[in-house]
């Protein structure tokens, strides 16, 4: 029997560490590059919806996930500038975990599967268009203009008396999500236009305000009074959510390839599924059953088919949700919610 080709993963969030967990578990030699550090927060909503809870089932992982404190979702609220929901069940359930438990634990999973971590190391670049066996998954980069002006950020909090398992808050600028993870800690984790204002803040109250900017006004000293913990804030500026990756000869996976607003709860799901997808193309390419073009290809075609519609449909819903006017969208959406709401998470997973 031949030997397996090896696989280098570029980028240790999620969609890197599912793939890289994926392969393993079908013997394929995987080293894998993380240019920071576990354990770690990021910027993310930490809430797992749609099919990637039954990704993380079909890798072994839900028991182990549940045990380090992984909290079940299964209602929300959304606030608008002048209309609330009532308590709505979520259609299915998601699973909420910090990203700071979640990563680390998933780098622990790879490397007793035998997979080779390298922390705190890039990866070179140049090789994203010259080497055969190089799987991107670096996740959302910022972009380098000014001009998309989005910012997300993610904190914790404590002593926040949730309304709902998720409470959604839709501002005028911007929109903010909280959610319960281990050990009764909050994630408030949002988006927000950019403001030169606010950058002479420190750390935290910055964060506060950019929360507070799209908070309902009866929730707003819910939060003022909550403390936040300094260790987890984090923000990244710039942001865009133009696809960066055009072209299927490259193998892209997660928010290297496909992205999707903040708000629908998808993200994370959406990059356990590109790692899913990626696993079989890879396992024939490194068996010599594929070539790389070839594998790269399947993968580019399958994940088109798989996101295209859910993202066009973000897309647009994000640029409904953020335009003002004299019958503003936000209040329209919830005063309708109880009936569209299945609709609107089917059409976004």
């Amino acid at each position: 029997m031949k030997p397996f080709k090896p696989i280098t993963i570029a980028g240790g969030g999620i969609g890197g560490l599912s793939l890289g967990i994926g392969l393993r578990q079908r013997s394929v030699d995987v080293q894998l590059h993380e240019a920071g550090a576990y354990p770690r927060h990021r910027v993310c909503g930490e809430f797992i919806s749609g099919k990637g809870w039954q990704i993380i089932q079909s890798l072994g992982l839900e028991k182990a996930l549940l045990d380090a404190g992984a909290v079940e979702a299964r209602t929300f609220k959304c606030y608008g500038p002048d209309r609330i929901s009532q308590v709505l069940p979520l259609p299915s359930p998601a699973l909420c975990l910090s990203r700071f438990r979640m990563d680390a634990y998933m780098a622990d999973e790879f490397v007793k599967l035998g997979g080779k971590l390298f922390t705190q190391k890039s990866a070179d670049p140049s090789m994203r268009d010259q080497a055969e066996g190089w799987v991107w998954a670096k996740g959302r980069q910022p972009a380098s203009s000014r001009k998309y002006g989005w910012i997300g950020f993610k904190c914790h909090v404590t002593a926040y008396p949730l309304q709902a398992d998720l409470e959604m808050h839709f501002g005028n600028d911007g929109y903010v999500g909280l959610c319960r993870v281990e050990h009764d800690k909050i994630n408030v984790c949002g988006l927000k236009r950019m403001d030169e204002k606010l950058e002479t803040l420190t750390p935290q109250k910055r964060c506060t305000q950019w929360a507070l900017a799209s908070m309902h006004e009866s929730r707003k000293r819910d939060l003022q009074e909550s403390t936040v913990l300094e260790e987890t804030i984090c923000y990244t500026a710039g942001l865009s959510y133009r696809n960066q990756a055009t072209s299927s000869a490259k193998a892209w996976i997660g928010d290297q390839r496909t992205r999707i607003p903040p708000f629908t709860g998808n993200g994370m799901s959406m990059a356990l599924e590109s790692a899913q997808i990626a696993v079989e193309p890879i396992h024939a390419y490194a068996t010599g059953n594929l070539t790389w073009p070839i594998a790269c290809q399947k993968m580019g075609l399958m994940m088109r088919k798989q996101f295209r519609a859910r993202v066009a449909f973000a897309n647009l819903f994000q640029h409904i949700l953020m335009t003002d006017g004299p019958l503003n969208p936000k209040n329209v959406l919830i005063k309708h919610l109880p009936w569209i709401y299945p609709h609107l998470y089917r059409w976004t997973r």
